[in-house]
């Protein structure tokens, strides 16, 4: 990376745009210094001026999304959701205000209970990301975003079924829906649709991208188990601690993340360079400053709440 001063200056630069995009009537929601600061801090300088406010624009989205998701009083709203996504992704052009007949539950431009934006707004919000994306000459790219839009959205669906329905799964089973909930590979996604021969990328990361997935996913949970508990929500740590003593589910949770970092490293160490003149490098750089990023928020508890003190 660059120096730390000129990171400053970049995460406020990416902090001011996230401030007057389409996202701003979310307010806070979107966590707008946090999502700068991860997203200038997994890119290397040269690659800021390109993807950095794209990348922002995301993770901001997300978080927009998440709460949705996690303050949601009945499943209706996140299936409702998914209706109006998947409406999004397969009609050319943006829907009217009045919506068609889509036997949705609620009023998509009601407010969500608890919350000052409506379904509606958050699906709208996605499509400048997409147009983005789908302007670019490699068809495919913009595809693969919206299937991993489609699957991080059916993933955080089955979250919600879980919480409101007081079901506590398998820690395999929640593994396999948290690691795609926890959106490492729609903004992987997006970079990868921003780059020359999305195909190939997207194949030649795929074994690095699933070990991330895992990897975000246990840092977030190891930071937010107690909130996670007070909201009866599945947590890896404490499905892992079921059988065993806290202690020892959250010595098993550092064991499974340092051999996965391990491995995360191994896959990606020797890239070659970080410039869009080696997509791969670029994107080998992308996935293991995920890792370490998102280490080092978690480090100071749940980041999202602390987003004033990045």
């Amino acid at each position: 990376m660059s120096t730390t001063k000129d990171a400053a200056e970049a995460v406020q630069q990416v902090t001011d745009y996230l401030e007057g995009s389409e996202l701003a009537p979310f307010g806070a929601v979107i966590r707008p210094t946090a999502s700068a600061y991860f997203a200038v801090h997994t890119l290397p300088a040269s690659a800021w001026s390109t993807h950095a406010e794209a990348a922002a624009y995301l993770i901001g989205w997300v978080f927009a999304l998440d709460e949705v998701m996690d303050t949601c009083p009945s499943l209706s709203y996140a299936e409702d959701l998914l209706t109006l996504l998947k409406c999004w992704l397969v009609l050319p052009q943006v829907l009217p205000q009045d919506y068609p007949d889509l036997g949705l539950a609620h009023d998509p431009l009601t407010t969500v209970p608890g919350l000052d934006y409506s379904l509606a707004d958050l699906a709208a919000t996605i499509q400048p990301l997409r147009q983005r994306i789908a302007s670019r000459d490699e068809a495919w790219g913009a595809a693969l975003f919206d299937a991993q839009l489609w699957r991080a959205g059916r993933a955080m669906r089955q979250e919600t079924a879980w919480r409101l329905a007081h079901v506590q799964p398998s820690y395999a089973e929640y593994i396999q829906v948290g690691r795609t909930s926890i959106c490492g590979d729609l903004c992987t996604a997006a970079l990868v649709a921003a780059l020359p021969d999305p195909t190939s990328l997207w194949g030649a990361t795929a074994a690095a991208r699933d070990l991330l997935g895992v990897i975000l996913r246990l840092y977030n949970d190891r930071a937010t188990w107690g909130k996670d508990e007070g909201e009866g929500k599945p947590n890896a740590l404490l499905l892992l601690a079921g059988n065993q003593s806290r202690s020892a589910a959250e010595q098993e949770v550092a064991a499974k993340l340092a051999n996965y970092n391990e491995q995360l490293t191994s896959l990606c160490g020797a890239s070659g360079g970080r410039s869009e003149d080696n997509p791969l490098g670029l994107l080998h750089y992308y996935i293991l400053a995920c890792a370490e990023v998102t280490k080092q928020m978690y480090s100071r508890g749940d980041f999202v709440a602390q987003e004033n003190q990045l």
